[in-house]
């Protein structure tokens, strides 16, 4: 990979990652993704309800690339007497998972305020010990504290917050020395950078696509039907660019590009897989062939539960702690792009 690809790969990591979006709540990197796509000389296409595609060119039965540019967070449920916000879940964010972080509010006339995610008694020298040891539930004990001087619900309305308010949860994207990426939303937003520096190669270098290529940023994939809309008339196969788990019984790696063969809806498609793994073999891409059973799957799924007459396949970078405050290796996004030049040209 050319070191002025790895560099705008990097670059648009950090472009994305300072923008909040929840799912549903994504009209600003919708916006920025129209501005980057003009700029790498692409006319995006928008969809009705949220997503944008751009056609790279090439002939022949297409396959829609697929990046998801939501991630998951919350919502302001209800705000308790005493000035807390009671949050609900968007997506896959577990309570314990978010406990510390720092969040942002955004209310529906514009402002954005501050707080932190707690139990709803966190000092652990004013409470008793099962409160601490209690587990975290949105429900019962994890309420958000405002970076306000709040002490009422009234309080809280008078700010504009109400429900229904997104809460997005700072990412803290580090990259180490040593070449690990650590962040908050890696799924999906190192995707999105992988597919835009695709584009931006397939640009400068005047590539001569072996087939007709689409890229599609989708806006609802944690919420499952990101996939479900758009795909072009003359698509035969979607492919999803998604991060592979990794776990103690998985063969994903955070150097390597996962494939995968199954997740918890289905198995992909038997050919697809094997051309891709084809693909790497014959490019010197390291891989890893994987399969995600709890809970895990794609916007290409979604394409096949949509009703689309499709091949599916889904592949991307091996990340650890998934959903959680989530660690890769830029290897990993190297490889991925690799694999995606060497399939489509």
């Amino acid at each position: 990979m050319k070191e002025q690809y790895k560099l705008y790969m990097v670059e648009q990591l950090k472009q994305l990652m300072a923008i909040d979006s929840i799912a549903g709540f994504t009209h600003e990197i919708e916006a920025y993704l129209d501005q980057e796509i003009r700029n790498l000389g692409f006319e995006p296409k928008h969809t009705v309800k949220g997503g944008v595609l751009a056609d790279l060119g090439g002939e022949g039965n297409g396959v829609c690339v697929m990046a998801h540019a939501d991630t998951i967070g919350l919502m302001v449920k209800y705000i308790r007497p005493n000035g807390n916000l009671v949050v609900a879940n968007v997506g896959g964010l577990r309570a314990y998972s978010g406990l510390t972080e720092n969040v942002r509010i955004r209310t529906r006339c514009g402002k954005i305020y501050t707080g932190v995610i707690q139990k709803d008694s966190p000092s652990q020298h004013t409470t008793a010990v099962d409160v601490h040891t209690a587990l975290a539930d949105y429900d019962k004990n994890v309420v958000v504290f405002l970076d306000e001087d709040v002490h009422t619900a009234a309080d809280v309305f008078a700010l504009g917050i109400a429900c229904g308010d997104s809460v997005s949860l700072e990412p803290r994207l580090t990259f180490t020395e040593s070449g690990y990426i650590k962040s908050r939303f890696l799924d999906d937003k190192t995707l999105v950078a992988i597919l835009l520096t695709y584009m931006k190669y397939v640009k400068e270098e005047k590539v001569a696509l072996s087939r007709k290529v689409w890229a599609n940023f989708t806006m609802f994939e944690e919420i499952n039907h990101g996939g479900a809309h758009a795909i072009p008339a003359d698509v035969t196969e979607a492919m999803a660019l998604d991060i592979g788990p990794v776990g103690p019984t998985q063969y994903s790696s955070e150097k390597k590009v996962s494939i995968a063969v199954k997740d918890a809806r289905f198995p992909y498609n038997y050919e697809t897989v094997t051309a891709l793994k084809n693909a790497a073999e014959q490019n010197g891409v390291a891989y890893a062939l994987d399969m995600y059973l709890p809970g895990y799957g794609s916007d290409s799924d979604i394409t096949i539960t949509a009703g689309y007459d499709v091949k599916h396949s889904c592949i991307g970078p091996g990340v650890l702690a998934t959903h959680g405050y989530e660690r890769t290796h830029i290897d990993a996004l190297v490889n991925t792009w690799l694999l995606l030049k060497a399939y489509l040209g």
